[in-house]
């Protein structure tokens, strides 16, 4: 049986610029750790790192990741090389955030032009009241590097809004979608807001208004200038498996209140039939993305978190825990039970 990483186009393919994985070999230098240690097993080398136009794949991010993780020790590394990230870190998606005015549109431009600096998340900005929520999901199935992915960006986050716009604005609340790590006192001194765990998102919370906040830097033409810059690579770099990429977002994002294939392709601005014959032609279909993010989600709460399988089952799009199980052993082999106590033991 195909899994949830399956039905995206093979990590191996997918590709990121080099500037957040240089950003970490900088930081790991600082701590003391061996590059060639730090690179081993990854086919990369320090010359690709530190290329200006080198590109590593989102397998080699990950093992990077890893390897960051055991050579350090280091409790809450991610929360550290948040806090050090700078919009250098993202390439020209940061050249076009500190050209944005305020810090919603700085937002905004970084959700939209991800790809101009591709990542191992994705993002969405919503809005409830007199709240803002910025919400992260992995692109695909993580184990040990969730944690540190998901720090890091709230971490970069928060850091980007004392260097965006010279101002402390301390997050409402942050919720995680996995266990409380041993070491969570470190997220309350990161963020000191309320902290939430075993939740069914990864969302730091902000008032609105917060967002309006005037960015240093802002010039509405400056802005103009980085956003054709940013739509220019968009559509060089653009293929047939970015929408594949954007349905999976559009899903993993929503746990619990997935929209439907005209819901999808409305904000990809197509038709329904027009989505589905773009993904006919890359070997698929929106249900098949759909059960992929379904079993990513369903693993990772399992894996990460102590939820109950009622509450995952219902997170994931399923009535009740009996169809959620035949669905995880169709996906998996396993039923989610054994998977769980397969993790623990392993």
């Amino acid at each position: 049986m195909a899994s949830a990483l399956n039905t995206l186009i093979s990590s191996q393919n997918m590709m990121t610029s080099s500037h957040k994985a240089a950003h970490i070999v900088d930081e790991m230098v600082k701590l003391g750790i061996d590059p060639k240690a730090l690179l081993k097993n990854t086919g990369l080398s320090t010359q690709t790192i530190f290329s200006e136009n080198g590109q590593l794949s989102f397998s080699q991010s990950i093992l990077l990741i890893k390897n960051a993780i055991d050579l350090s020790g280091v409790d809450g590394l991610g929360l550290q090389i948040g806090a050090c990230e700078n919009t250098s870190s993202y390439g020209l998606m940061g050249y076009a955030m500190s050209c944005a005015p305020t810090m919603a549109l700085a937002a905004e431009v970084a959700i939209k032009y991800q790809k101009a600096s591709p990542s191992l998340v994705n993002m969405s900005l919503q809005h409830e009241n007199d709240l803002s929520f910025l919400l992260v999901a992995t692109s695909m199935p993580m184990g040990v590097e969730l944690a540190f992915m998901v720090e890091e960006v709230f971490s970069a986050i928060n850091r980007s809004f004392y260097y965006l716009t010279g101002q402390h604005l301390t997050p409402q609340a942050v919720h995680f979608s996995y266990r409380e790590p041993s070491y969570s006192h470190l997220y309350k001194d990161t963020f000191g807001c309320p902290v939430y765990f075993n939740a069914s998102h990864n969302k730091i919370v902000y008032r609105s208004r917060d967002l309006e906040a005037s960015t240093l830097q802002g010039n509405v033409v400056a802005q103009k200038m980085a956003n054709t810059l940013c739509e220019q690579y968009l559509a060089k770099h653009q293929c047939d498996d970015d929408v594949v990429k954007q349905v999976h977002s559009a899903l993993i994002l929503s746990p619990g209140q997935f929209p439907n294939e005209e819901k999808v392709a409305l904000q990809l601005g197509i038709q329904s039939r027009h989505l589905r014959r773009k993904l006919k032609s890359n070997n698929t279909s929106f249900q098949k993305i759909f059960d992929g993010a379904r079993e990513q989600l369903a693993t990772e709460y399992l894996q990460h978190s102590s939820m109950g399988l009622e509450d995952i089952a219902d997170l994931v799009g399923f009535s009740d825990a009996s169809n959620f199980r035949r669905a995880f052993k169709r996906w998996t082999g396993r039923v989610p039970s054994e998977y769980r106590k397969d993790i623990k033991l392993n």
